[in-house]
């Protein structure tokens, strides 16, 4: 079992698309992509050129926004990073697709640095 831990960025992005946004499904439509991080299923896609020096890993999983009836493919993106051995995953940003291209939302991943309080670099 995995302990999700939520960043202060991950929950002001959360409010933020339910205040602003009126996504008021996200709590729902994350669920299930928190249920399969707790029991240890690091699911989605290893975030390619991301070096962090430690041994935790970083990922992009792709989750459906019910509010707007538009899939995965246009849905949230939620980034975390996982320490296997420490059986933690931090859950650093939350984005919806259509308002935010491409890989932008990694420079928010410094949050990985302050936490584990070492260097990063995105190339």
């Amino acid at each position: 079992m995995y302990t999700v831990i939520p960043t202060e960025q991950f929950e002001k992005d959360v409010k933020y698309y339910i205040k602003k946004k009126g996504f008021t499904h996200i709590g729902t439509d994350i669920k299930a992509i928190t249920d399969e991080l707790e029991k240890g299923n690091l699911i989605g896609a290893e975030i390619p050129g991301l070096r962090i020096p430690t041994d935790g890993h970083t990922f992009k999983v792709r989750s459906a926004n019910t509010d707007t009836k538009a899939g995965q493919s246009n849905g949230y993106r939620i980034i975390y990073y996982a320490v296997r051995d420490d059986a933690e995953v931090y859950l650093l940003t939350i984005y919806y697709k259509r308002m935010i291209a491409g890989y932008q939302p990694i420079r928010r991943l410094c949050i990985v640095c302050r936490l584990e309080k070492k260097s990063c670099s995105i190339r």
